[in-house]
């Protein structure tokens, strides 16, 4: 394994491990009700849970988090808040495996 490689890997490694770390708080936000994006995000930062850059958190961030922890999450209950989040953030994304690997987290087909 070359070293940019295995730079690679460890970064992989930290941020699944960081959202390992961050799963039973979304889970319990989402057993609480927390039913969108946007309200999870909120509830880590009631419980003053740094987002992984800093700053607020943000949905981006949240359903990047569940996709690295492989945590479920029902698109369709909060479904008007997340599409626009999700526009917002197809917007932003570089390619179309990108775009397609978000609608597949968020169950939703553009």
């Amino acid at each position: 394994m070359g070293a940019r490689a295995a730079g690679r890997a460890a970064v992989q490694a930290r941020v699944r491990n960081r959202a390992l770390d961050l799963a039973p708080a979304i889970q319990e936000l989402q057993a609480a009700g927390c039913e969108s994006l946007r309200a999870i995000a909120a509830g880590l930062e009631e419980r003053g849970i740094p987002a992984p850059r800093g700053g607020s958190w943000s949905a981006v961030q949240v359903a990047r988090v569940l996709e690295a922890a492989a945590i479920p999450f029902d698109a369709s209950v909060g479904a008007a808040e997340d599409t626009s989040n999700m526009l917002r953030l197809v917007q932003g994304l570089r390619n179309r495996s990108d775009i397609q690997l978000t609608t597949q987290l968020l169950g939703k087909r553009i």
